[in-house]
């Protein structure tokens, strides 16, 4: 689990996991979206593009504490769903449904209702 960190790398994590937890909310529930309706697949690559951004900002630092942890994967789709002109349907509910959810669950230890 990365919830051991302590000082600065805490708060760092506890960015993207606000960030990623606020998102989550705003979807609502995405076990049951319908990501071929276009208006979800695009609130949800925005979410994602959000949680990328906040990774984005401290994954510098956290890749030294958590070596382990795909910190680029959550970059790299950021820049992908904010520069590329297609979007991965299936590459977003995979994301959504089970990226989210896997990371709070490596920061909190807790798994989502």
């Amino acid at each position: 689990m990365l919830n051991d960190a302590a000082g600065p790398h805490a708060s760092r994590l506890a960015d993207i996991l606000g960030r990623a937890i606020t998102e989550w909310a705003i979807l609502g529930n995405p076990d049951e979206l319908d990501f071929t309706d276009a208006r979800v697949l695009y609130t949800a690559a925005y979410a994602l593009i959000r949680v990328g951004n906040a990774v984005a900002e401290h994954s510098r630092e956290l890749e030294l504490v958590y070596p382990a942890y795909p910190w680029v994967f959550w970059v790299d789709l950021r820049n992908e769903l904010a520069h590329e002109t297609e979007i991965n349907a299936g590459k977003i509910t995979r994301t959504v449904t089970r990226g989210l959810p896997n990371f709070i669950y490596a920061v909190t230890g807790q798994s989502l209702p």
